[in-house]
């Protein structure tokens, strides 16, 4: 049995789950989401709104970010690293875990922001026993 400063468990199930946030899961993922919209819902843009990015390029800028990530989260080398407290972007320190946490959050909290707006365009924001 692995020394506990030398497993992987926790690490490996926070791998599965970012990749589950990202694009394993079908339903929820934020490139499911992506993928669900057509291609007037990408252009079109709510009062005072504005798109930076074409669909492709923001695609493919998300999907390098995501390898980013993913591959930083990978090379930590024990389940240890998860307490070590580290500097997030908005200046804060917090353990490892909690910011992987909170990025998996992110994923699923923009594909839930995106599932919203593609539903209330597509006028299909019901349940379909409605």
């Amino acid at each position: 049995m692995p020394h506990p400063s030398q497993s992987h468990n926790a690490l490996d199930t926070l791998v599965s789950l970012i990749h589950e946030a990202f694009e394993g899961d079908p339903a929820q993922s934020l490139l499911a989401s992506l993928r669900d919209l057509r291609d007037e819902d990408w252009t079109t843009l709510p009062t005072s709104g504005e798109r930076s990015r074409p669909r492709e390029e923001l695609i493919a800028w998300l999907t390098e970010g995501h390898r980013r990530w993913l591959a930083s989260v990978r090379a930590l080398p024990n389940d240890a690293e998860l307490e070590r407290q580290r500097l997030t972007n908005w200046g804060e320190r917090l353990p490892t875990r909690t910011i992987i946490h909170i990025m998996i959050g992110h994923d699923y909290f923009h594909a839930g922001e995106i599932n919203h707006l593609r539903a209330l365009l597509q006028r299909s924001d019901r349940w379909p026993y409605d």
